[in-house]
């Protein structure tokens, strides 16, 4: 009985089914892996207990294809669900873009004509271009959700001021109608982490969100590097 997962229950079970009238089955999980499949049946002379007839089957082999099977059948309609999830997502926001491109356009149709109009146009063009920003960032998140999922997270040792320079280079191009005033406070000249592509999303959200809420008329961003005792590095925007 050492042989099993739970061999206490085991012992336990032929206490309780020794004089029970009742047939019994069930599954013998061993700690190498195999499964058994048990039955059990109590022996009568003259209406009288005298014993129990026990069967035991190695179903092993089927037992793990079946749950290879089911583990199988879990991560396909899983990966259904997150394509049918991206789908609506990608296909909502790209709708959004196409339609504020197709809006532009109509605007400068409306304007080629008029001369001191030619400041609106401009800024129509500024909104074109970042609406064709947001669909490669789109396309580029999808690919990079779907990579996460399929594969083991890799870190490597990454440049963090190297990271949030491009981050901010995007926002700087993101944002309209406002003018924009990033700080950064150094604690080093170089700071370095552990980290993967993704670290270039989190700050490009950071700073997308702290200008997308910001009213003034002037956003002013300050992003402050710190060296924290216990987790190595802090970042404060």
């Amino acid at each position: 009985s050492e042989q099993l997962k739970d061999p206490k229950n085991f012992k336990q079970k032929i206490q309780d089914l020794k004089y029970n009238p009742k047939n019994d089955f069930d599954m013998i999980f061993f700690r190498d892996g195999r499964i058994f499949e048990q039955y059990s049946c109590p022996i009568t002379l003259e209406r009288k207990i005298i014993g129990r007839l026990w069967s035991f089957r190695d179903v092993s082999e089927h037992q793990h294809a079946e749950q290879e099977l089911r583990k199988s059948e879990k991560r396909y309609r899983n990966a259904y669900e997150r394509a049918d999830f991206y789908k609506d997502i990608f296909t909502h926001d790209m709708n959004n873009i196409f339609h504020n491109i197709q809006f532009s356009a109509e605007l400068i149709s409306m304007l080629k004509d008029k001369p001191d109009k030619l400041k609106s146009s401009e800024e129509i063009f500024t909104t074109i271009e970042s609406q064709i920003d947001r669909g490669s960032k789109l396309i580029d998140n999808v690919r990079k959700l779907s990579k996460l999922e399929e594969s083991n997270i890799v870190l490597k040792k990454v440049m963090v001021y190297d990271v949030l320079d491009e981050a901010i280079l995007f926002a700087t191009k993101s944002i309209r109608g406002n003018k924009l005033d990033i700080k950064i406070k150094k604690v080093k000249r170089e700071a370095y982490v552990k980290a993967n592509e993704f670290l270039l999303d989190v700050f490009e959200n950071i700073l997308h969100n702290s200008i997308k809420y910001n009213k003034n008329p002037e956003v002013k961003v300050q992003v402050v590097f710190t060296v924290e005792q216990k987790y190595g590095w802090g970042v404060k925007i």
